[in-house]
């Protein structure tokens, strides 16, 4: 499985990196932007793209509209009541 990781804070990356590299079968990339992501997606197809709910200026829902037609899965460290005032 092909993995991109996009997350803006350290180290929550560095423990994404420390658990896919451990992961049997799992290939795996990390950008710290959606500017980085788009590059990417440009060159490289993924089964899934993780992201963080909160990325600096973009939330994950720029990250699937700008990246359609991949599959995601969004993580948020925010509460449920933070989310659903969003």
């Amino acid at each position: 499985m092909k993995v991109l990781y996009i997350e803006d804070d350290l180290i929550d990356r560095l423990l994404f990196s420390r658990f896919a590299e451990k992961a049997e079968g799992v290939q795996h990339l990390v950008v710290e932007s959606l500017t980085q992501a788009e590059e990417i997606v440009q060159k490289e197809t993924f089964d899934i793209i993780v992201t963080d709910y909160h990325l600096g200026f973009d939330t994950a829902f720029d990250v699937m509209e700008k990246l359609a037609g991949n599959s995601f899965f969004v993580l948020s460290g925010l509460g449920e009541d933070d989310l659903t005032n969003e």
